[in-house]
């Protein structure tokens, strides 16, 4: 499921974070990213959601490079948000060091 299929209003809060931290790069692939799964730690309220990348690698950078977590960028959002992104600059995933509502409307998703 895109995420912003499924947290419609964190995307465009997070998109206009990024944006405003001078990484439009990455707002723009928040349109297409999927969200893989997550993980949530009670004791701390915080939330950890992976997300597939949005562009597949080539074979040199798949074989010869390799994907590794390239940079952790820090937005100014209530949640306590930290984005990791590769060394391609793809999205790998989004910390939620408060999870708000977040982990909820996820489960309400996920429901049957």
């Amino acid at each position: 499921m895109r995420l912003v299929d499924a947290l419609p209003q964190f995307t465009d809060e997070l998109r206009a974070a990024l944006v405003a931290a001078d990484r439009p790069d990455l707002a723009e692939q928040l349109s297409e990213a999927v969200l893989d799964r997550h993980t949530y730690d009670t004791s701390c309220d915080a939330a950890y959601l992976y997300l597939r990348p949005t562009r597949s690698l080539n074979v040199v950078e798949q074989n010869i490079i390799g994907a590794k977590h390239g940079e952790t960028v820090s937005v100014d959002h209530e949640l306590g948000v930290c984005v990791d992104v590769d060394n391609f600059g793809r999205l790998l995933g989004i910390e939620l060091l408060s999870s708000g509502t977040v982990v909820s409307r996820l489960r309400d998703l996920n429901a049957p």
